[in-house]
């Protein structure tokens, strides 16, 4: 029981980014949810990721918002 503890564990990806980047790697996502899925979900993650850093991401009135609740 205590061997269990001891082995290494891969760590989870810790951005949205990683995580498709991993989910793309994975040989056991087309195989279990065929190939035109997975390829739908990572075309679509990487969509959401790259929006995340986009410049119109959070709008004016959201802005604006914030800086009055705050």
């Amino acid at each position: 029981m205590g061997e269990e503890w001891e082995r290494p564990v891969t760590p989870i990806p810790a951005t949205l980014g990683e995580a498709v980047e991993a989910f793309k790697a994975s040989a056991f996502v087309p195989e279990s949810f065929g190939k035109d899925v997975a390829t739908h979900y990572a075309v679509a993650g990487a969509w959401e990721w790259e929006r995340f850093f986009a410049a119109d991401a959070v709008t004016e009135w959201e802005r604006r918002r914030y800086f009055e609740v705050v």
